[in-house]
């Protein structure tokens, strides 16, 4: 009993943390990466102990690109950090063949797991890793990535037991949408001021 509560407890902070790294993120607060690191540790922990494999390999690949992204938007060029934008066309085509690539060889690597969740749990992560990317090179498009990603983790998670997770997952989609929104208006001013 005292390790269900302490699963409880850990899955509570990683996704109380996880949701206000997002929310820095829709703010555009480089803040975001330190906040989404504390989550990420707990969710790699997690994610193994209810055998999320592809989750876990994720959220380790996300601190990864976490750290990429923490040192792209503290970066100055000319004097200004770097701007939202729309992704180039070599981002879009580098972001689909990561996304086929990622969902191939995690879905071939769980089928020799004993996951019962293989093809969810490899594209979400797929989703995700391009999400993640991109969001670390401020496309807008990433929270694209993480909105269809966030309507499938819901009910992944719940069918699981995870519900601080499965909750945090309805919200990242509330983040999502409203980041939608707020990072088009970010790049098309910014699409103006060149």
């Amino acid at each position: 009993m005292d390790g269900i509560q302490w699963m409880v407890w850990i899955e509570g902070a990683a996704a109380l943390l996880g949701v206000t790294s997002v929310w820095l993120m829709k703010k555009e607060r480089i803040s975001c990466y330190p906040v989404g690191s504390l989550s990420l540790i707990a969710s790699v922990w997690l994610c193994h102990q209810n055998r999320l494999y592809a989750h876990m390999g994720a959220n380790i690949y996300y601190f990864v690109v976490g750290v990429y992204g923490w040192y792209h938007w503290a970066r100055r060029t000319k004097g200004q950090q770097p701007r939202i934008r729309y992704t180039h066309k070599w981002e879009r085509w580098t972001g689909f063949g990561v996304f086929c690539v990622t969902f191939g060889l995690l879905y071939y690597v769980l089928l020799r797991t004993d996951s019962d969740v293989v093809l969810w749990d490899a594209m979400t992560t797929a989703m995700y890793a391009v999400g993640m990317w991109w969001a670390a090179r401020k496309c807008v498009e990433n929270w694209w990535m993480w909105s269809i990603g966030d309507l499938i983790a819901v009910p992944l998670y719940a069918s699981k037991g995870l519900w601080f997770f499965a909750i945090q997952y309805v919200i990242f989609l509330i983040i999502a949408v409203a980041g939608l929104r707020s990072w088009k208006k970010k790049a098309a001013l910014a699409a103006q001021e060149k």
